[in-house]
């Protein structure tokens, strides 16, 4: 196994990895050469960022870009592995020919983790495809090795095939609310809405837009938008401009007397639409701009080549729009492997036995 550090790999074998990812499962998306690009030029991150991969007669059999630093799990604070991008990616997997090159790969590098490489408490896999080749593949490891592992569905993804299903929206309910929506919008001024690649010129202008409606949305409230916040913005105007330059990002605007209200972006991939950020001004929240902008982009969704839309970042607390289009949903799974020691061993079993029972103890009788 070789491991290089990430922006040396990018800057010297950006073009072997592009084949890989490009040969591996549809989950590789978040490992794109752009993606890992922005992530090694992030000026904020101040993570040890690096590949580690498997070799075959010279040519790469498999790999997975990682990070180590100190990161939060609950309450508390540990210096964790990840994929190299967490917590902003989404659909990790491993890069590989087939499997038993990518489970060979696993193999050796548990055994790296554990024996070669110090300042690690948790190995933290997240946003992996529940029952899929990575958990499975390292849960077993791991369990083979005696190591504590945790596990739990983090997020769910749903998907609407328009190729299908065609564009319409699926249920009667849905499309009363889009038909009830889309009058009372129009009597607030002209609406327009478009679903596009956006031209790379013009992209600095957009994401501005968009950046402004974040603020006025909850995510401004909440501090959790992307675009409106420096240190993500760093990380992620970067990379929107490199995958636009690829013909790989697009955009759904909505926009009222020419005000931009609702936008909802996200990547393309294999005929999907990885949706990754949304928001709407909250005026006419009552009207549902992001319903009806969604329906639209179903709509029109054929002249980017597009026949899936996919949540891709799927939450649980709360359900993606596309949840009502009644398609199939992806799980996506947590793991969680404890380096053996004192402090992985307490904060394990704070987290899998204290802290259930106390809460089971303070719960009215």
């Amino acid at each position: 196994m070789i491991v290089v550090p990430l922006a040396d790999w990018v800057a010297t074998r950006a073009a072997e990895w592009g084949a890989l990812v490009a040969a591996a499962p549809a989950a590789a998306f978040f490992q794109r050469v752009e993606w890992l690009a922005a992530w090694a030029a992030h000026p904020t991150q101040r993570r040890d960022s690096f590949v580690a991969a498997r070799e075959r007669d010279g040519c790469l059999v498999a790999g997975l870009p990682l990070q180590i630093g100190r990161g939060t799990l609950g309450r508390w604070r540990l210096a964790k592995v990840e994929v190299a991008g967490s917590p902003w990616l989404d659909r990790v997997d491993v890069a590989r020919v087939d499997d038993a090159e990518g489970a060979a790969f696993l193999a050796e590098l548990l055994e790296w983790l554990l024996h070669e490489r110090r300042g690690w408490t948790l190995l933290d896999l997240r946003e992996a495809t529940a029952g899929g080749f990575l958990i499975e593949t390292v849960a077993r490891l791991a369990a083979a090795r005696g190591l504590r592992v945790e596990r739990r569905i983090c997020s769910r993804a749903p998907r609407f095939d328009m190729g299908t299903a065609g564009p319409r929206a699926p249920s009667a309910n849905l499309r009363s609310q889009l038909a009830r929506g889309a009058k009372r919008l129009a009597a607030s001024g002209a609406v327009e809405i478009a679903f596009e690649r956006p031209d790379p010129r013009r992209l600095d202008r957009l994401l501005d837009e968009c950046a402004a409606v974040e603020r006025r949305s909850w995510k401004g409230k909440t501090a959790t938008g992307i675009l409106a916040r420096a240190e993500p913005a760093a990380f992620f105007r970067p990379l929107f401009a490199a995958l636009a330059r690829a013909g790989a990002f697009a955009v759904g605007t909505l926009r009222l007397d020419g005000v931009l209200h609702a936008y909802h972006l996200g990547f393309l991939h294999d005929g999907a639409f990885l949706s990754y950020n949304l928001a709407n001004r909250p005026e006419q929240q009552e009207h549902g701009p992001g319903t009806l902008l969604l329906q639209a982009m179903a709509e029109q969704g054929a002249t980017l080549g597009i026949t899936v839309l996919d949540a891709s970042r799927g939450e649980i607390d709360r359900p993606h729009l596309l949840h009502r289009y009644g398609g199939p949903v992806r799980d996506h799974e947590q793991l969680l492997i404890w380096r053996p020691g004192a402090r992985g061993a307490a904060v394990h079993l704070a987290r899998t036995q204290l802290l259930p029972l106390l809460r089971k103890l303070r719960r009215p009788a």
